[in-house]
């Protein structure tokens, strides 16, 4: 699979998927007028990126999934990390400090 980062009506690129087309290979086509949308990212008024709020939900869900299945023991702290890890990284590239602290918090207490 290829990834194509490109400008909407940019014809180098549409010769570029012509050619990726006759030779069967796979593409994504992200044109940078929906990238925030790929990345399921908003930007705020001051600049800030946010995550969307199915990203919010997913990023609470399999934390606190993730942190039920170390509790109970299902997971040891390795197996833990290979799956928090990523998703503290997807989570990381936007302003999600009170999201991360929120989500701590509601785990904590119940």
């Amino acid at each position: 699979m290829i990834l194509i980062i490109s400008e909407p009506d940019d014809a180098t690129t549409d010769a570029v998927i012509n050619w990726l087309k006759y030779f069967n290979v796979d593409y994504l086509r992200i044109n940078n007028t929906n990238i925030f949308d790929f990345l399921r990212l908003n930007k705020d008024n001051e600049g800030k990126l946010l995550l969307n709020s199915n990203s919010r939900k997913q990023f609470k869900a399999k934390f606190k999934n993730y942190s039920f299945k170390l509790k109970s023991e299902e997971w040891n702290q390795k197996e833990f990390q290979n799956h928090f890890l990523p998703l503290i990284a997807f989570v990381n590239h936007a302003d999600t400090f009170g999201l991360r602290y929120k989500t701590i918090e509601m785990i904590k207490t119940g």
